[in-house]
């Protein structure tokens, strides 16, 4: 079957449609012809991606294929395609126009619930906060008990920083052990 045309309308000169996404589902087919250059977030994205020939990460946004169920924030993850030069060309290389972009959706609620939900699964609580956007929230944590410590750390996510804010769901104290925290960060 033929893809439905690109969607929605837009006033740029550019566009970059969905053309496969995966799994197949009825979620995914959804996000299907779907012009991600049309909306100013998602196009920052991706002109930081050819710019810099790297991969680029949104700012939190609510993905096309959420459904009006329970939706989540969401961000997505660009890497360049260039003409001449295949995927993510050498920084500095040729000036390769860009055919397009490989992209994944991440609903970093799901990560963050899919992590916790480990062995052995800490008594703790994350929120994920994009820093580059004053600390705009990509996932809210659950209410902190009064007591309970909080361990903050910036890490990277492609060319942005996140803020982790990691607190105990109960007040033990089980932040101060070294051990804990490195294996929250290494999950």
């Amino acid at each position: 079957a033929d893809a439905p045309a690109p969607w929605p309308a837009t006033d740029q000169s550019m566009r970059y449609p969905i053309v496969l996404l995966e799994p197949q589902d009825e979620r995914n087919r959804r996000a299907i012809s779907y012009d991600m250059f049309s909306e100013p977030v998602r196009r920052d994205a991706m002109q930081r991606a050819a710019a810099s020939r790297r991969l680029a990460v949104t700012a939190p946004i609510r993905l096309v294929q959420e459904d009006s169920g329970a939706p989540q924030s969401g961000v997505l993850l660009y890497l360049p395609i260039f003409h001449d030069e295949g995927v993510a060309a050498i920084p500095g290389a040729g000036n390769g126009t860009v055919m397009g972009f490989v992209y994944a959706p991440v609903r970093v609620g799901d990560l963050v619930r899919r992590v916790l939900s480990t062995a052995p699964a800490p008594d703790v609580t994350v929120a994920v906060l994009d820093a580059a956007e004053g600390g705009l929230p990509i996932v809210a944590s659950d209410a902190v008990p009064a007591g309970a410590m909080t361990v903050q750390v910036m890490v990277g996510a492609g060319d942005r920083q996140w803020q982790l804010a990691i607190s105990e769901t109960r007040p033990l104290g089980m932040l101060q052990d070294p051990g804990l925290y490195v294996l929250l960060l290494g999950l």
